[in-house]
């Protein structure tokens, strides 16, 4: 079965960079049989060893193949991954000031933005605007539809009092009928 679902997992690894960047028939066995290698070392690994490499085995899958596309792609998410660490160290740099911290933080950081900006009151006429197509789905008894409106507005309008009465609307269905939306929690 291992052999087997190696040799599927190779296909469709080969099929996908052919359909991407075209490989020849000598190409595309090249690739075929670096991939088994690799995923035949992940197969005979122990769980520890392999979450020890993983990253470097991912990598090694996409850094050694024959897309430039996909090393293009690793490349860039290489980058932002770096970027998104220097972020964080910033924000969390003890040399930073408090207040620097609280200006880095979005749910702070996001309504007073909206307020220099001058849209408060039109995000909040839009959030009423999406909150009250929620209740009215609600009423008509579309409580799967009403859930995943509530569930939106929610998610669209962050910080403002629709998005409160959203989720408590949310919950509330939740909690009557938990078939309506089958074990998703609102409140994350």
């Amino acid at each position: 079965r291992r052999a087997a679902a190696i040799n599927w997992a190779a296909e469709k690894v080969v099929s996908a960079e052919d359909r991407l960047d075209k490989l020849t028939d000598q190409e595309k066995e090249k690739e075929r049989k670096r991939v088994k290698r690799l995923l035949w070392k992940v197969v005979t690994m122990n769980d520890v060893d392999f979450e020890l490499q993983k990253e470097k085995l991912a990598k090694q899958l996409v850094e050694e193949g024959t897309h430039e596309s996909l090393k293009k792609k690793a490349k860039e998410l290489e980058r932002l991954s770096q970027e998104i660490t220097r972020t964080l160290e910033a924000r969390y740099d003890p040399r930073v000031n408090r207040i620097v911290r609280f200006f880095l933080n979005p749910p702070i950081v996001i309504p007073v933005l909206r307020d220099k900006l001058g849209i408060a009151e039109k995000v909040s006429r839009e959030a009423e605007d999406a909150l009250r197509k929620a209740v009215a789905l609600k009423d008509d008894g579309k409580l799967r539809e009403a859930f995943e409106a509530f569930c939106d507005v929610a998610a669209k309008y962050p910080f403002t009092d629709a998005a409160r009465k959203a989720l408590d609307f949310a919950e509330d269905i939740a909690k009557k009928m938990p078939d309506v939306v089958s074990g998703a929690s609102v409140r994350r």
